[in-house]
């Protein structure tokens, strides 16, 4: 294990400290509640067997402290001993939390400042690790009034933080002390190191400790898994926005979870990839997004139509994030792209690249003579005999569509694209003003959204054959998403 990776943080309460009496039995000095009326407490048979009376718990171990040279070897700290030992290696620091309450607080008889200051001593003779003392009380702080404890250890752990190293986990034991300074301390260790805390609770063995055996210590419950609920609340609304970036980050302390189960290993290790993939879809990256999904993808991403319809679903999502300007964009580059992708699949001999972009050869005059026919594109044909090549864009595409399927004339869907989507989608993008949605449905000349979703369809229908009902349908991307946000409800740390 590494060393110096982790700060051990303990709150020190009244039971945290044994005593070996005489008999060679190690007893709890802060024990002060006797098992039944024909015998004392622990904490009195430690007073017996160092003839003291009379003394609580707070002057009992101020005695011991001011005595440690004569009693170091018959002192331990029975409850953190055992996880102090097996995280030597790793510590860089120990605070230890006691109170030191001023003389008119009724509890300050039992105040854990000298319990601390004999673990501070036991360390510093078993190990090489730099500890300190922290103090609550001697300002007059209140550690039962939970408010105030929230504002101290809030200040506390900001002072910690500043001294630790960065990528140091905090090892957190706060069970010990004040119960409503224990819980402040809980709730802001949480606000301030978040993923970073690891909780410590203990199992108590009356028999194990009066043997001198320090308390079992449970697995660390870590702080992420204290924050799942925040986090999963998070996570779904940002991915109702389709932010898929920011939901991998609130989630990246979950994917590296040695603590949990195998299954929920499997299960937020396969969230990562999908989000990995998500991200790719994001910014239209289809072939990394077909990459990252691998077999699941497989049969999709063999078919040339299936972008089209991943981009066309993105401009819906782009649409509903209120992003109009691209949602417009990619709802006619989902059209157009696809009759080029169309236009390769279907002639692929007839077909040329140039640095990634398609060239329609001259070849494809002797399939259609009257290619590029219309007399206002004269120099558009002209360019393809003398060069061999055009580029396969605009009227070159929409041309060579028309030509091969004249049955799109009865489709109103396809027709619009150049009829009235081109056109319109042209002013929008070549002025620099705002996009109401309104204008994304007049640029389809459609009314609102839904109809604008079925138009979209509608093209890309035509052009692959398929008989999606919606884009919804058509899309991977959504059954990934659908997939992503079912996981993430039903994860439980």
């Amino acid at each position: 294990m590494p060393k110096n990776t982790s700060i051990l943080v303990a709150t020190i309460g009244t039971r945290d400290l044994a005593f070996q009496v005489s008999s060679g039995e190690w007893l709890n000095i802060g024990n002060d509640r006797a098992p039944d009326l024909n015998s004392i407490s622990e904490q009195a048979l430690v007073q017996v067997d160092l003839g003291l009376e009379n003394f609580n718990f707070r002057s009992l171990t101020e005695y011991l402290l001011n005595h440690w040279d004569e009693y170091h070897e018959r002192l331990k700290p029975i409850i953190l001993g055992k996880l102090i030992e097996d995280s030597r290696d790793r510590l860089q620091k120990i605070y230890l939390f006691g109170t030191n309450q001023l003389e008119r607080v009724k509890q300050r008889d039992k105040d854990t400042l000298f319990s601390a200051e004999i673990i501070q001593k036991w360390i510093a003779a078993q190990y090489a690790i730099s500890t300190s003392v922290v103090l609550q009380g001697a300002e007059g702080e209140n550690p039962s009034d939970f408010e105030e404890m929230f504002r101290w250890w809030k200040n506390t752990w900001q002072q910690i933080a500043t001294e630790s190293q960065d990528g140091v986990s905090i090892l957190l034991c706060l069970k010990g002390g004040v119960g409503q300074s224990s819980e402040a301390s809980r709730v802001t260790a949480l606000s301030r190191f978040a993923e970073d805390a690891q909780f410590y609770d203990f199992i108590q063995d009356e028999e194990k400790n009066r043997r001198g055996l320090p308390s079992e210590y449970t697995k660390p419950f870590a702080g992420r898994n204290y924050l799942w609920d925040r986090k999963r609340q998070e996570a779904l609304a940002l991915l109702e926005r389709h932010d898929y970036e920011a939901v991998y980050r609130t989630l990246e302390a979950y994917y590296k979870n040695e603590d949990i189960e195998q299954t929920d290993a499997r299960l937020m290790a396969r969230v990562k990839l999908l989000l990995k993939a998500a991200i790719s879809w994001n910014i239209s990256d289809f072939k990394g997004f077909s990459a990252i999904l691998g077999s699941q993808a497989e049969t999709r991403s063999q078919q040339w139509w299936w972008t089209g319809y991943e981009a066309a679903y993105l401009s819906t999502v782009r649409f509903r994030q209120g992003n109009t300007v691209e949602a417009l964009f990619h709802s006619f580059r989902a059209i157009e792209g696809s009759v080029s992708m169309w236009a390769e699949w279907r002639y692929p001999e007839h077909i040329d690249h140039n640095n990634g972009s398609p060239q329609i050869k001259a070849s494809i005059l002797d399939v259609f003579p009257s290619y590029i026919g219309d007399k206002r594109q004269e120099n558009m044909m002209v360019t393809l005999k003398e060069k061999g090549k055009l580029g396969l864009y605009s009227f070159a595409l929409y041309d060579l569509l028309r030509q091969s399927l004249p049955e799109w004339r009865k489709d109103p869907h396809i027709r619009s694209v150049w009829d009235e989507a081109a056109p319109r989608r042209n002013q929008l993008f070549h002025r620099l003003l705002g996009l109401q949605k309104f204008e994304v449905f007049e640029a389809w000349d459609t009314p609102n959204e839904e109809k604008w979703e079925v138009r979209i369809l509608g093209c890309l229908n035509f052009l692959s054959e398929e008989d999606f009902s919606s884009l919804s349908e058509a899309s991977l991307m959504s059954q990934v998403h659908r997939e992503i946000k079912e996981a993430i409800a039903s994860y439980q740390p």
